[in-house]
């Protein structure tokens, strides 16, 4: 029996059934005997040489196998050691190949996201042969995504190239704001776009120039994918370029002068077209326009000369006769005053005087410059020669100036206002913008470092629709009130509600006060 199962372990380990023969060993009593042994040494040779060809033909998986199994039945013998070395190195070896691979395909795909098609179909073709079979299957599906976008981006520029050849720009442009925004600023598509984009910006300036702001609007309208993403580097004219900017902002300042007119803000409507005609000098209608607004202006100021100049100003009373409130505008639950002021101050039980402006743009200058003389806000600083001015756009707010000055630090003549930044005026004034509550047009302007010529004022309401008095989340705390209150304005004038249930609309009027919730609430000019 003993001869028997040490022949057949021979004849298995002769016949290269190498994990046959290990079984057999492992399976019989007789392999710690002299013979068993030498068998042992014979088998474990045979997996060691076997364990190298699977190593040098890149079989790491099965050169693991034999390295193992020639472990078990020699120890770590000189040789087996070495061959498990050679192994371990290898597989590390394979392991940062593997991820490099992988790399090269989250590169080859962020390229191909971004529209560098050739620059990820060169990456792919640098991919080792040796791959395991998910890396060859990305990368297939990479080539293919390649492919067919590489189709979209050839019809694309054919299609694009024929209506510029025919002088069709505007289907040229339309074609583009119909391919995907990687697409569009595509290194192929971005120099047609500059083709077909540049003569419509043209033709928008020679509307607006002639007066025709509708079709200079319609163009405009027509270019806005623009903005969603800005185009690749060499483009002539992009979002953010100057003159699709002056287009734009042209067009925003015709809007905002449209709206101080409906207003009769008669003084903004001129500094808006003084900035207007600074662009396009050759505009003839914003001349006639800005003649107009003048005579406009000096017609009222005779008015206010005459025999109307020499009565005496008075706050509203009962007897000026309200804003007629809508039946289906529930909002208010009655009269809520003679008028909404321009310029007054809101004092608060808590909080202290707010000076609460109703304009679209409100000047700030520094008490020091003469020419500060006609701003809204003139502060106790020095060094402030220009204007900075805040202008609401909408819901949102823009610092400027003829000259630079600094937001959060650094040097702009154009800042779009966020929440918390900091426009300094001269040397010392610093004012905090503040948009709390993203429900309301209303913004705060909290001054710090120097004071108003009203010294008990440090906080300037940019007033829009309504302001909010409360718990945190309003634009003002009310030191122990959970209940918010709300201070409404139209043209109407002025009018505070609770938010509690029940409660109804308070006429706030000049020259008196409400309370409300135990919190006085008193309107002066």
């Amino acid at each position: 029996m003993f001869n028997l199962n040490l022949k057949r372990t021979e004849t298995a380990i002769r016949s290269g059934r190498l994990d046959d023969a290990f079984a057999l060993l492992q399976a019989s009593p007789e392999r710690g005997h002299r013979d068993g042994q030498t068998l042992i040494d014979r088998l474990a040779a045979a997996f060691t040489v076997r364990a190298t060809e699977h190593l040098t033909a890149a079989r790491l998986e099965d050169a693991r196998h034999d390295a193992n199994k020639a472990l078990q039945l020699a120890g770590r013998s000189p040789e087996v050691a070495k061959l498990l070395a050679k192994v371990s190195t290898a597989e590390k070896e394979r392991h940062g190949r593997q991820q490099r691979r992988q790399d090269v395909l989250a590169t080859a795909e962020q390229q191909l996201n971004a529209g560098a098609y050739s620059i990820g179909a060169k990456l792919l073709g640098g991919l080792d042969a040796d791959q395991s079979t998910s890396g060859a299957a990305a990368a297939g599906r990479l080539e293919q995504a390649i492919a067919a976008k590489r189709m979209i981006i050839d019809d694309a520029v054919q299609r694009i190239q024929t209506a510029v050849d025919a002088g069709e720009f505007t289907a040229a442009a339309n074609l583009i704001s119909s391919l995907q925004p990687d697409q569009r600023f595509h290194a192929r598509i971005a120099p047609l776009l500059n083709v077909a984009v540049e003569p419509l910006i043209d033709a928008g300036v020679v509307e607006l120039v002639a007066g025709r702001l509708d079709r200079a609007a319609a163009i405009a309208d027509s270019l806005s994918w623009l903005r969603v993403q800005g185009a690749a580097p060499g483009t002539a004219r992009q979002s953010g370029s100057p003159s699709y900017d002056e287009l734009q902002q042209c067009l925003d300042r015709c809007r905002t002068v449209k709206r101080h007119l409906a207003s009769h803000d008669f003084s903004s409507a001129t500094a808006e077209l003084n900035l207007l005609r600074r662009v396009i000098p050759d505009a003839e209608w914003v001349r006639e326009a800005q003649t107009a607004v003048a005579e406009a202006l000096q017609l009222l100021n005779s008015l206010a000369a005459g025999p109307l100049g020499l009565l005496p100003n008075s706050s509203a009373s009962a007897d000026v006769p309200s804003r007629p409130v809508a039946q289906n505008d529930d909002r208010l639950a009655g009269d809520i005053g003679g008028g909404t002021p321009g310029r007054c101050v809101l004092r608060v039980d808590g909080i202290g005087g707010l000076l609460l402006l109703r304009k679209d743009i409100v000047t700030i200058g520094a008490i020091s410059s003469p020419s500060s003389a006609a701003c809204d806000l003139r502060l106790q600083t020095e060094g402030a020669t220009t204007a900075i001015r805040i202008r609401r756009e909408s819901d949102d707010y823009f610092a400027e100036s003829e000259e630079a000055f600094k937001v959060n630090g650094l040097q702009v003549t154009r800042k779009l206002l966020a929440n918390g930044d900091s426009i300094a005026v001269g040397s010392r004034g610093r004012l905090r913008f503040l948009k709390p509550v993203a429900a309301s047009g209303s913004a705060v302007l909290h001054i710090t470092g120097s004071k108003l010529e009203q010294r008990d004022i440090r906080n300037v309401v940019l007033m829009s629709d309504s302001l909010l008095f409360g718990p945190n989340g309003s634009h003002f705390r009310l030191p122990n009130e959970d209940s918010p209150i709300v201070l409404h304005c139209d043209a109407g004038g002025y009018a505070l509600r609770s938010l509690q249930a029940g409660s109804e609309w308070m006429p706030l009027r000049l020259g008196q006060s409400v309370l409300m919730n135990d919190v006085r609430f008193a309107l002066t000019e």
